[in-house]
């Protein structure tokens, strides 16, 4: 397989899969099936891969706006 571009980089995965990407609330029944994301503090809902996708995003972004 041959690179294609794009850009790689690496956060800490800790809490990402119990994270809330809206509110940022943390907590292990916010993931309540391997599926299912629901926050128990703002309600938000997602399904659970996408919303720990969008964790590691903005995660990954803070991190490039604290290095510049």
């Amino acid at each position: 397989m041959s690179w294609k571009g794009g850009i790689y980089g690496e956060v800490n995965p800790r809490n990402t899969s119990r994270k809330c990407a809206c509110c940022g609330h943390i907590e292990k029944d916010n993931r309540k099936t391997q599926a299912e994301f629901i926050c128990q503090s703002c309600g938000h809902s997602d399904n659970a891969d996408k919303n720990a996708a969008k964790v590691i995003l903005n995660r990954y972004l803070r991190e490039l706006e604290q290095a510049a």
